[in-house]
C-alpha cells in the first residue's frame, strides 16, 4: 500500500450563510451581558473586601462571552471545509474555537446527501437546521454543508466518492 502524505485529493468548502436574526439577537444580548460584568467590576473595585463573592458570576458570564462570540463570527464568516488527503478532515474556521474532526480510511462508512423536507421555517431562519451531506463513520454522523442546495449536496457526494475510488484503486 501506497502511503499518501500531503496530497490532497478532494477539497470543498461551504460559506456559512449569516443568520441575520439570530446573530442580532446575539450580538444585543452580548452587549449586555458586557454591561452587566462591567457593572460588577465597578463594584469589585468600589467595595474591595467582597471580590469572593462577584468572582464565580464574573467568570460564568466570561465564558458567556466567548461563546456568543465564537456563535456571532460562526454566523458571520463561518467556513466548513472537507479534505481528503491522507485521511478525511472536516474543518469548520471562521470563528474563535476551530474545530476539525480526522477520519481515518478504516473509519469511513459512507457519505450520502438528505434533504430534511421537514424543517420549520424558524430552525431555517436562525440557522438551527443541520447540514445535507452526511458522512457516517464508525456508527456515527457528521452533518456538513448547512446552507447549501441539495443540488449542490448531491454534487458534492458524487465528487466524494469518485475521489475515494480513485484512491482505493491507487492503493
Amino acid at each position: 500500500m501506497t502511503e499518501i502524505k500531503d496530497e490532497i485529493i478532494f477539497n470543498v468548502n461551504f460559506k456559512k450563510k449569516t443568520a441575520w436574526p439570530i446573530t442580532i439577537f446575539i450580538i444585543i444580548w452580548t452587549i449586555g451581558v458586557i454591561v452587566m460584568m462591567a457593572t460588577i467590576i465597578w463594584g469589585i473595585i468600589e467595595t474591595p473586601p467582597r471580590l469572593m463573592d462577584f468572582l464565580f458570576p464574573l467568570t460564568v458570564m466570561f465564558v458567556l462571552v466567548f461563546w456568543a462570540l465564537n456563535i456571532i463570527l460562526w454566523n458571520l464568516k463561518g467556513i466548513e471545509t472537507i479534505v481528503i488527503s491522507d485521511k478525511i478532515e472536516i474543518s469548520k474556521t471562521g470563528k474563535l474555537f476551530s474545530s476539525k474532526n480526522s477520519i481515518h480510511f478504516f473509519e469511513y462508512d459512507g457519505i450520502y446527501s438528505k434533504d430534511d423536507d421537514p424543517i420549520p421555517f424558524w430552525q431555517t431562519k436562525y440557522g438551527l437546521n443541520g447540514g445535507r451531506i452526511i458522512i457516517k463513520y464508525l456508527g456515527k454522523e457528521i452533518r456538513v454543508g448547512q446552507d447549501i442546495s441539495m443540488k449542490k449536496a448531491s454534487k458534492v457526494v458524487d465528487e466524494f466518492k469518485e475521489a475515494i475510488e480513485k484512491l482505493k484503486l491507487k492503493n
